[in-house]
């Protein structure tokens, strides 16, 4: 069941690519889905801003080994 709040919709998107950034290649996912956002909503001008956090979210992700060790 799809909410009526399509920027509600598009946070919890990219949040969860967020979290599967450090499974796979998530940056194509958090692309599409802001595609798909301009055929919906007017974005707003935090956007930009928002992926870049997402991103960095990811990134800190990648840091942490499966183990749960800090890289050499």
């Amino acid at each position: 069941m799809a909410t009526v709040n399509p920027v509600y919709d598009l946070l919890v998107e990219a949040l969860d690519c967020a979290d599967r950034l450090a499974l796979a290649d998530g940056s194509r996912w958090l692309g599409d889905a802001i595609a798909r956002a301009y055929e919906v909503i007017e974005l707003p001008d935090w956007l930009p801003q928002f992926e870049t956090l997402v991103e960095a979210m990811g990134k800190a992700n990648t840091s942490v080994s499966i183990a749960g060790e800090e890289p050499d």
